[in-house]
């Protein structure tokens, strides 16, 4: 029988996945932890395409690298993609401000509770 590999996670995700565990808003939510608390521990990967800037109205992006890194992204208005932030955990991905309705800002984690994590993939990588 082939152990199982954890690996370790960072200690701010650590913390986040800790504290999150009890405090969840929502179903969704609670999806979105327990997966990324389970990939994170599970296995590394090139990356991981969590959403996709086409497929919402904001035009953010997620993406996570290896275990534990995070992309933030948009498209510009000319549509072009920027980076906002490249992290080493998800607790610090989910702090990244955002555009999330009109020409206001706020946190990723704001943006995600309030479209009820619709545009959240959890397939990895996917087709535009």
């Amino acid at each position: 029988m082939k152990k199982k590999v954890i690996t370790p996670l960072p200690e701010k995700d650590f913390r986040l996945f800790e504290d999150m565990s009890d405090k969840y808003v929502s179903e969704p939510e609670r999806k979105f932890f327990e997966t990324l608390r389970q990939r994170e521990e599970d296995y590394a990967i090139n990356w991981d395409w969590l959403i996709n800037e086409h497929k919402n109205p904001e035009h953010i992006s997620l993406i996570r690298y290896y275990n534990s890194e995070y992309k933030v992204g948009c498209l510009d208005t000319n549509g072009k993609y920027y980076r906002i932030a490249y992290v080493d955990s998800l607790a610090e991905a989910l702090e990244v401000v955002v555009p999330v309705a009109g020409n206001r800002l706020g946190s990723l984690v704001d943006w995600l509770r309030n479209s009820h994590y619709t545009y959240v993939s959890y397939n990895g990588v996917e087709e535009l």
